[in-house]
């Protein structure tokens, strides 16, 4: 973007000092700072911590009940907090080695299936997924439509999270099923729905 084609604000005028870090960085959240990210390098793969992605199944029952869940694990690109950023699509964080992001509405990426599972009497099952992510440390820069503190462009330093498809770098995410057992309020609510109804008179 060319310097000069849009007129300086009021503090731009008056200061030229270097926004705070936490300015920039919300800029760069919710995309005002229209910012752009360049990795330093191919940083790493990794699996995450499982986390539950179906509903939970509750057997009220006295014997085993088995059947077909479906599950759904939708991901996004995130910032080393966790918290959702208003960049550019997953997929140049796939591609590793020199992950660029782009301003622009982050695209989910969403993985799914079905598994079988079994849950015994008075207990809780789910399925629950470790998703593959890739970590990237480098450098925001802005794109301010109009400059702030006298500059369209000011860099800071950051770390992005997304998800990346199974095989990158010869690893894989992960599907199991969990159970536990029933809590006592879990309990009473069974109870109290398979409670026989009294008969009409």
């Amino acid at each position: 973007m060319a310097c000069g084609v849009f007129a300086p604000s009021a503090t731009a005028a008056t200061t030229g000092k270097r926004p705070p870090d936490n300015r920039l960085e919300a800029d760069c959240r919710s995309g005002k700072g229209r910012c752009t990210f360049k990795a330093d390098g191919p940083g790493r793969v990794f699996r995450a911590p499982f986390r539950q992605v179906s509903k939970s199944l509750l057997n009220c029952s006295t014997s085993d009940v088995s059947k077909s869940m479906g599950w759904e694990d939708s991901l996004t690109v995130t910032d080393e907090a966790g918290i959702s950023l208003n960049l550019g699509s997953v997929q140049p964080v796939a591609a590793g080695i020199t992950a660029n992001l782009s301003h622009g509405k982050a695209k989910a990426h969403v993985s799914s299936g079905t598994v079988n599972i079994t849950v015994k009497p008075q207990e809780v099952g789910w399925i629950a997924r470790a998703p593959l992510m890739h970590q990237a440390t480098g450098k925001w820069t802005t794109h301010y439509v109009f400059p702030v503190h006298r500059r369209w462009h000011w860099k800071i330093a950051g770390t992005v999270v997304g998800p990346v498809e199974n095989g990158t770098a010869g690893k894989y995410s992960a599907v199991m099923v969990k159970t536990r057992q029933m809590t006592e309020q879990e309990v009473a609510a069974c109870a109290s729905r398979h409670k026989p109804r009294p008969k009409a008179d």
